[in-house]
C-alpha cells in the first residue's frame, strides 16, 4: 500500500462518499 498524503486523501474522499451515499440511500428510502 502506498502511504502517502495524496492516496490517503484520495481513500478518504472515497470512503466519505461511499458512506454518504449509502446513508442517504437508506434515508431516502424512509
Amino acid at each position: 500500500m502506498v502511504d502517502s498524503p495524496g492516496y490517503r486523501q484520495e481513500a478518504a474522499t472515497y470512503g466519505w462518499e461511499t458512506v454518504i451515499g449509502f446513508f442517504g440511500k437508506h434515508l431516502s428510502l424512509g
